[in-house]
């Protein structure tokens, strides 16, 4: 038993460019808080999904709207 996102497992691919403007809704239907941490992107620390260091874990039924622009190719 596992848990994914968007209905797979892996995640689907979110493939961007430098200079893309990135917005990513994400409704936590998860029975846990959880975030997404976007490994290895140098966005803004608000941004980056660290449960309890960038940002409070998004509660089971709550939204957390991620938005940045990548500066890195």
């Amino acid at each position: 038993t596992l848990w994914g996102y968007s209905g797979s497992v892996p995640g689907p691919t979110i493939e961007v460019n430098e200079g893309d403007h990135v917005r990513v809704v994400f409704h936590n239907n998860l029975p846990e808080p959880t975030t997404i941490h976007w490994h290895g992107l140098e966005i803004p620390v608000n941004m980056d999904g660290m449960p309890f260091i960038s940002q409070q874990p998004v509660k089971p039924g709550g939204m957390f709207v991620y938005d940045f622009t990548l500066h890195q190719n």
